[in-house]
């Protein structure tokens, strides 16, 4: 289980800053990247926080 949630970290990072990085290369503005990097760890974070709740309170 645990590493569904790791998982699901993953795939929200790399998804949040892939899509980052192609709204930085249509507007030309490179922090756009990291932006998207940190909101894919905070969606990815929040459900890791409500799957890990939901898991822990079985």
């Amino acid at each position: 289980m645990l590493l569904s949630l790791m998982l699901q970290l993953a795939t929200c990072t790399v998804v949040f800053g892939y899509i980052g990085h192609l709204l930085a290369q249509k507007w030309h503005h490179p922090f756009l990247t990291l932006v998207g990097i940190l909101a894919g760890l905070g969606v990815g974070m929040s459900g890791f926080a409500f799957l890990a709740n939901h898991l822990l309170r079985r």
